[in-house]
């Protein structure tokens, strides 16, 4: 009966080491306003730049705010990031004005990503307002 209480060892899926991403920011701090800010989805990044390389590239381009590169690849196996950019007046011809930048011999692939977050959305603008009268008097009450 001893044996079968006994212990066992679980192997792990998963390695003990996470992914994280790379992340770069520049100094200007415009987290306040979202509805000024159009992120840009860039593939073929080429595996000897980091964030803060691309941070760089894109500064000739135009006001940007963070290049992030996660840790995953797509399913392709490239790499991507996704680089914010702040005052840009027409995504479009921006977004085909970065669609001509090469790095060395390679040249990066530029789109808008597939879903954005909504620009300028308060959160009291959001919620009816018979909800927001509801949660104000809960909130009173406790």
């Amino acid at each position: 009966m001893g044996e079968e209480n006994e212990w066992k060892t679980v192997n792990r899926r998963r390695s003990a080491k996470q992914l994280i991403p790379d992340i770069a920011t520049s100094g200007r701090n415009f987290r306040g306003d979202h509805s000024r800010e159009t992120t840009y989805f860039f593939t073929d990044i080429p595996d000897s730049f980091g964030a803060k390389a691309m941070l760089n590239v894109f500064q000739n381009y135009g006001n940007i705010i963070e290049v992030v590169i996660p840790a995953k690849k797509d399913k392709r196996g490239r790499r991507f990031d996704f680089a914010r950019f702040v005052n840009v007046r027409d995504t479009r011809s921006f977004g085909l004005y970065l669609d001509t930048i090469i790095i060395g011999r390679d040249k990066i692939r530029v789109n808008l990503p597939r879903f954005q977050r909504d620009k300028g959305v308060q959160l009291k603008e959001a919620i009816n307002p018979m909800r927001m009268q509801y949660v104000m008097a809960v909130l009173r009450i406790n």
